[in-house]
């Protein structure tokens, strides 16, 4: 998802990702739906933006369903990303492993859209 945010007068933004999801169990046994995160941009020049993603980096997030991920800026809605659902997963396949690094593994989904 890119996005900009034009003719700020601040020196840096927050902005709040939201993912809603199918139901998914954590590690921790509790049920989400729901997901968000806080983020803060540098303005440049009256410009704020971002290019970003989501990747799915736990096996527990591997679930068919409608996901939507969208970004709020003081409340407002600026981008928002429908993902279809999966009818089935039929492997999961380990695209990356760097131990010590954010993100220890990540995975792709391969099913049925």
């Amino acid at each position: 998802m890119q996005y900009n945010i034009n003719i700020l007068k601040e020196k840096t933004i927050e902005v709040v990702y939201s993912i809603e999801h199918p139901e998914i169990i954590l590690e921790s046994g509790e049920k989400s739906r729901l997901g968000t995160e806080r983020m803060t941009h540098q303005v440049i020049d009256g410009i704020a933006g971002s290019i970003d993603g989501y990747i799915l980096d736990h096996k527990y997030e591997l679930v068919p369903g409608n996901w939507k991920v969208s970004i709020r800026y003081k409340g407002i809605e600026i981008s928002r990303k429908h993902l279809k659902s999966i009818k089935g997963i039929k492997r999961l396949h380990r695209i990356a492993d760097k131990p010590g690094s954010r993100w220890h593994s990540r995975y792709e989904m391969i099913g049925e859209i």
